[in-house]
């Protein structure tokens, strides 16, 4: 699935090739927040911010089209304060002998967007993507 979109990305750009790209730059939060479908009293899931940015590539084909690409970095994750005493129920997502602490789940992504960008009038202001 991966190579056919890229397949269909190199097709896209190299048929914009007489237009002449804009080059841009991304950069955003999100909120981030961890839900389990058990309750686990011990457990302080709270919220994390986070943040990602890219580099990105717009070509136009015409007035009103053009293909928004580039290369987007995000990184999502959240922090889990725990206090254990001894868990005994064999349905408890974790076993644990007892402590406390913290553990930290950090994931990051790296993908590269294919947007098509269609504006309504041709003119900067209101456009999909």
């Amino acid at each position: 699935m991966i190579r056919n979109l890229l397949v269909i990305g190199a097709l896209l750009v190299s048929a914009s090739a007489s237009a002449t790209p804009r080059l841009g730059v991304e950069a955003g939060g999100s909120l981030n927040w961890l839900d389990y479908p058990r309750e686990v009293d011990s457990w302080d899931t709270g919220t994390r911010l986070d943040f990602n940015a890219a580099a990105t590539l717009e070509f136009e084909f015409t007035e009103n089209w053009g293909l928004l690409t580039g290369l987007r970095y995000s990184r999502l994750g959240n922090e889990i304060d725990f206090t254990e005493e001894i868990i005994q129920d064999p349905e408890a997502i974790i076993q644990y002998l007892g402590g406390s602490g913290t553990v930290t789940n950090i994931q990051q992504y790296l993908g590269v967007p294919l947007l098509a960008r269609w504006s309504p009038s041709g003119d900067s202001g209101a456009f999909l993507l």
